[in-house]
C-alpha cells in the first residue's frame, strides 16, 4: 500500500463516493433495500475489523467462517437478496436466493484465499505478506504438531526481512507446509 497522503486521501474519498451512490440507488427501491444494503455494509465492516484483529492463535475455523460470512458473504446475500426481492420473488424465492447468495460468498471467498496462496512463481501472496489468517492457515495450525506449527509462525514473523523486501524461500516454505499437511486440498473441499 503506497503511503503517500494524496493516494490515501483519494482513496478514502472514492470509498466515500461510492458509499453516497449506493446509499442513493438503494433508496429508489425502497425502505426494506436501503436497509438491507446498510446492514450488510455495517456487517462487511465487522468482518474486516475481525481480519484486523484476530492473529493464527486466536482464530479458529468457526471465527473465520464468521468473518468472511460477514466480509464478503454479506455482500453477495444482500445482492440477492434486494434482487429477489424488487424482481418481486415470492417470500420462499427471496429467502433462498439470500441463501444461496450467502453460499455463494463463503465459496468465493475461500476459492479467492486459495487463488492468492497459489499466486505465480517469485510472486508472493498477498495474504501472507499482511498476515491475513486464511482457512488452509487455520487447518494448519490446528492439524499440526507444536513443533510445525512453531516453524510456519516463525517464517510468517520472518516472511517481511528488516529491510522490507519479501523473503521468497520463507513463502515457499509455508506453501509447502499447507500442502503437505492437506489444508490445501481441505479448503479445496469446503469449496
Amino acid at each position: 500500500r503506497p503511503q503517500n497522503p494524496l493516494y490515501q486521501a483519494s482513496t478514502i474519498l472514492t470509498g466515500d463516493a461510492l458509499i453516497a451512490l449506493a446509499v442513493d440507488l438503494a433508496s429508489s427501491y425502497g425502505e426494506t433495500v436501503l436497509k438491507t444494503v446498510a446492514q450488510s455494509a455495517l456487517e462487511l465492516c465487522d468482518g474486516e475489523r475481525m481480519d484486523i484483529a484476530f492473529s493464527l492463535k486466536t482464530m479458529n475455523e468457526a471465527s473465520y467462517f464468521k468473518k468472511i460470512k460477514e466480509k464478503s458473504a454479506s455482500l453477495f446475500a444482500a445482492a440477492t437478496y434486494c434482487g429477489a426481492l424488487v424482481g418481486g420473488g415470492t417470500r420462499e424465492e427471496v429467502r433462498s436466493l439470500s441463501v444461496f447468495g450467502e453460499n455463494f460468498g463463503v465459496a468465493y471467498q475461500l476459492k479467492d484465499d486459495l487463488l492468492d496462496l497459489m499466486r505465480k512463481e517469485n510472486v508472493v501472496s498477498k495474504d501472507l505478506k499482511s498476515g491475513r489468517i486464511t482457512l488452509p492457515l487455520i487447518h494448519f495450525y490446528n492439524h499440526s504438531s507444536s513443533e510445525e506449527r512453531k516453524q510456519v509462525e516463525n517464517m510468517l514473523e520472518t516472511l517481511i526481512n528488516s529491510n522490507g523486501t519479501v523473503d521468497n524461500e520463507n513463502a515457499e516454505n509455508i506453501l509447502q507446509s499447507l500442502h503437505s499437511a492437506g489444508s490445501i486440498d481441505y479448503c479445496k473441499k469446503k469449496i
